[in-house]
């Protein structure tokens, strides 16, 4: 029998990544909505602390909210008949890690904030340290459980009811005088009551019972996680680190504030299509088992070339208006960070096509190929940081994260054209790139600002697709995906 490649990338992937991308939207504005609020009622310097919280809460997220889940994920979609089992085992083993985590977060509280030089910061830091564990849970049932049962409607839910929770915490006690506290206090909020309905949605679905002389062994999610955690916790800090390295080097809040902004503001395109390498892991790791050369193919293949179809001209429009966008949603004074901002959008495109290239490589079953790329990267990073940031400021640091993604990126996608000989058609490449030329050209001859600027992004958006469909690229078979997408009929 012939394989529909269309179908089964829609059925297999398309579906499941839409309901993610609509909620990874509705979390993007979620966490531009908070960082705009933030800058406007705290002011650079205080939006500075926020920022450098905010880095060590990702930094401590990436310890068990990535691993464990994605690596249940896996299991669970290779192995349905013991669905209740790995849910019991992971969750006793996410729950003894986590609470472990935590308490060392706790006790080395002074001495994190001791290195950042402020120990005004240790009671946040503390608090961080509590949300370690309800953190840790949601993970496992949102990124692990749903997703691993091919549960997406359900996870783009719990990420809705997430982020409406979060953002209405965080302004409630903003606004009641909290600052600081407010924004932390309205974050745990969120998350205990998230993992409540989690909880609630995941038994409210029908999960056939293991039988009797079922057995798993959680050591296999444990040693399976193992090199993702660290490769996760290697990534975010590659991500985030550089606000503790500016703390450290400058001790400017303010510094860290416009570097906050100009971070905010770049993860659009990263967070926007965060969904693709979500539902592509699963799908990998099923596509393998089965032995379907052909369909893992087609999953590379496809999802890289729908990546740098849309981030390609996402990020070339975004960077060479860098610092109007500052202006459409920072105070004035937040576009010192302009410069900044321009170079990390395009660190967030590599990073980008490194995240699905890295779900393919853990669907492969080798998470350690991800995590060595990580780990070096890391500490070329750090050698970098130290050259660079003390000279060139946060400009410095965005440099330095630039030439990071690209090395990551180049390292991911050889070995992935290593193994299975594919990488996105060459002459696609070359046609939307000449079309984000074509529209990188002309934003630079039109000059708008304010609110004119959507505008400007929708009109040369349409222009980027009309020329890929007079160039050749738009297929039949790319509005037929479309159609399978919309829930709709026109």
């Amino acid at each position: 029998m012939r394989l529909q490649p269309i179908a089964v990338m829609a059925k297999g992937l398309g579906v499941g990544t839409v309901y993610l991308i609509f909620a990874n939207l509705i979390m993007l504005a979620a966490n531009y909505s908070i960082n705009v609020g933030s800058a406007y009622f705290l002011g650079p310097e205080a939006y500075g602390i926020f920022g450098l919280l905010m880095s060590i809460y990702l930094i401590n997220r990436s310890f068990l909210n990535i691993g464990i889940p994605r690596s249940v994920s896996k299991f669970m979609a290779e192995s349905e008949d013991k669905t209740a089992l790995i849910y019991k085992k992971s969750l006793q083993l996410q729950l003894i890690i986590s609470i472990a985590f935590g308490l060392i977060y706790i006790l080395f509280s002074h001495f994190i904030a001791a290195i950042l030089n402020d120990d005004s910061l240790q009671k946040y830091i503390i608090f961080l340290g509590i949300m370690v564990v309800p953190l840790a849970i949601l993970a496992l049932y949102n990124s692990g459980y749903f997703n691993g049962s091919k549960l997406f409607k359900q996870q783009a839910l719990i990420k809705i009811i997430h982020e409406v929770l979060r953002v209405g915490g965080v302004f409630l006690f903003i606004i009641l005088g909290f600052k600081i506290w407010g924004i932390l206090v309205g974050y745990f909020i969120a998350i205990v009551l998230s993992v409540i309905v989690c909880h609630h949605f995941w038994k409210k679905n029908t999960i056939p019972e293991s039988s009797p002389d079922a057995h798993f062994d959680i050591q296999k999610i444990f040693f399976f996680s193992l090199p993702i955690t660290i490769s996760a916790l290697a990534f975010t800090l590659i991500k985030n680190m550089n606000t503790l390295f500016i703390k450290y080097f400058f001790g400017d809040n303010t510094l860290v504030g416009y570097y906050t902004a100009a971070m905010a503001l770049s993860n659009i395109t990263y967070m926007a299509f965060l969904s693709l390498p979500t539902t592509l892991m699963p799908s990998i790791s099923r596509s393998i088992a089965n032995n379907n050369l052909l369909l893992t193919k087609k999953y590379v293949r496809q999802s890289l070339r729908y990546l740098l179809l849309l981030l390609l001209p996402s990020t070339v429009l975004l960077s060479a208006t860098s610092q109007g966008l500052l202006q459409l949603f920072y105070p004035t004074i937040y576009t010192a960070a302009a410069p900044a901002l321009s170079i990390l959008l395009w660190s967030s495109l590599f990073f980008s096509l490194f995240q699905t290239l890295g779900s393919v490589l853990s669907g492969m079953g080798k998470p350690y190929v991800e995590t060595s790329i990580t780990v070096i990267s890391l500490i070329f990073l750090i050698i970098v940081n130290v050259l660079l940031i003390p000279s060139v400021g946060i400009v410095g640091a965005a440099v330095s994260t630039l030439v990071i993604s690209i090395l990551m990126m180049l390292a991911a996608l050889v070995y992935v054209y290593t193994t299975f000989k594919v990488i996105m058609p060459s002459l696609s490449f070359v046609r939307i790139l000449f079309s984000s030329i074509i529209i990188f050209g002309l934003t630079l001859w039109w000059d708008v600002t304010g609110w004119k600027m959507i505008g400007m992004y929708i009109i040369l958006f349409l222009l980027y697709f009309s020329l890929l469909i007079l160039l050749g690229e738009i297929k039949k078979e790319d509005y037929q995906l479309v159609r399978r997408l919309i829930p709709f009929k026109f």
